[in-house]
C-alpha cells in the first residue's frame, strides 16, 4: 500500500509504503511520544453541514468540549489528510475525523501507522476503509483520546 499526501500550501510531499516507512521529502517521520492529553495539540475535522447536521454536531461538539478542558490545544486543519500527515510529521499529537471518505483518510492513515502511530474509529477497532470515524495518536496517548469519544 502506497500513501502520498500533497500540501501545496508549504511545498511538502508526504509519502508513506506499508512497511518501508512514512517520509515527509526524504526526512523520516515519527510520530511524537507524548504520553499525557494534557501535553497534545489534537486536531478535530469538520463540523457537518446539510441534513442532520445539527445532531452530528452535538457529539462533535461534546468531544470539542471535552478536548478544550484536557488537551494542550485543539485545532481544526479543514482537511483530514492534513490532518493525519501533520500527526505523523510531529507537529500535532492527535487526530480525530469524524466521517471522511476513503479518499481523504487512507493515504493518511498508512503515513500515521508508518511513522508509528495507532489508528482507530471511535470505538477503538483499527481502522478500515469502511469506518465510520478515525482516531489517531502516538500509542501512549490513544486511549486517553479514545476517552473523549462518545460510547454507544
Amino acid at each position: 500500500m502506497l500513501g502520498i499526501i500533497d500540501t501545496p500550501a508549504d511545498g511538502s510531499r508526504y509519502l508513506a509504503v506499508l512497511g518501508s516507512g512514512a517520509y515527509c521529502g526524504n526526512e523520516p517521520l515519527r510520530v511524537r511520544p507524548t504520553r499525557q492529553l494534557k501535553d497534545a495539540i489534537v486536531t478535530v475535522g469538520d463540523y457537518a453541514v446539510g441534513e442532520q447536521a445539527q445532531a452530528k454536531n452535538q457529539t462533535r461538539l461534546a468531544v470539542t468540549g471535552l478536548l478544550a478542558q484536557g488537551a494542550q490545544r485543539v485545532r481544526m486543519l479543514s482537511s483530514a489528510a492534513i490532518d493525519l500527515a501533520w500527526l505523523a510529521h510531529g507537529r500535532t499529537d492527535a487526530a480525530i475525523i469524524f466521517g471522511g471518505k476513503p479518499w481523504d483518510i487512507a493515504a493518511g492513515v498508512n503515513l500515521v501507522r508508518e511513522a508509528g502511530g495507532a489508528v482507530v474509529d471511535a470505538h477503538g477497532r483499527r481502522q478500515k476503509i469502511g469506518s465510520a470515524s478515525t482516531v489517531a495518536a502516538a500509542p501512549e496517548l490513544l486511549d486517553q483520546v479514545l476517552d473523549v469519544m462518545p460510547r454507544p
